[in-house]
Order: structure tokens, then C-alpha cells, then sequence
């Protein structure tokens, strides 16, 4: 697969729009591992899909990243939000 940024392992990406192997559409998948700055693995194995005929797009899908806050420590201004 060809990408305009690289991508890292463990990156969770999916596929829209592949042809021949249309089990990558609607799905995502993590990046197992980065073999140059426009082709990477994903954890599919391919031996079971058809064979690859074009098209598809890559997309990242952002996933949430955990915050830890300090019990006794109060809140930056910045943080306080009312609710009227």
C-alpha cells in the first residue's frame, strides 16, 4: 500500500474503495510493521483474501490518548468549565 505520510507500527489504519481484495474495506487494522516511508504491513493475512487489483484509499484512524490527573492538585484556570 502507497501513502503521501508514513506511517508508524501500531498505527490503526482502514481501506475504502480496494479492489480484489475488498475484505480491507470497512475494516481497520494495525500497522504491524513499516517497510519504507510508502509501503507498510498490516496484520491481515492475505494468503486467505483475493488478490489485490487496484484502487483503495488508507486512512488513520486516531485513537484516544488516556490523561491522568492528580487527585490533590486543583486545576489550571485553563480546565474550569461552568455549567449553567
Amino acid at each position: 500500500m502507497q501513502s503521501n505520510r508514513a506511517c508508524c507500527q501500531g498505527d490503526v489504519v482502514s481501506f475504502k474503495g480496494a479492489k480484489g481484495m475488498e475484505d480491507l474495506n470497512a475494516r481497520t487494522f494495525t500497522v504491524k510493521a513499516v517497510k519504507d516511508p510508502f509501503s507498510f504491513e498490516i496484520d491481515l493475512d492475505s494468503s486467505t483474501v483475493p488478490s489485490y487489483e487496484g484502487g483503495a484509499t488508507c486512512t488513520e484512524v486516531k485513537q484516544p490518548t488516556p490523561v491522568e490527573f492528580e487527585a490533590d492538585r486543583a486545576p489550571s484556570p485553563a480546565c474550569i468549565y461552568v455549567l449553567m
